[in-house]
């Protein structure tokens, strides 16, 4: 895995849990930033992962 892939596994984990917490305490503009951090870091590891698979 390259550095690229770990910080947005990081940063997708990090968002997520904050998602959560943000929404869980009731702040739901800052849960739907962290939320639309986290869909766009999974969006980017989803086109990082079609650019560099392997075809058979």
């Amino acid at each position: 895995m390259n550095t690229y892939r770990a910080i947005l596994w990081l940063v997708l984990t990090i968002a997520v849990a904050a998602n959560m917490v943000a929404s869980a305490a009731g702040a739901h503009i800052v849960g739907s930033a962290f939320g639309l951090a986290a869909l766009a870091s999974g969006g980017a590891l989803a086109v990082d992962h079609y650019k560099h698979r392997r075809t058979s």
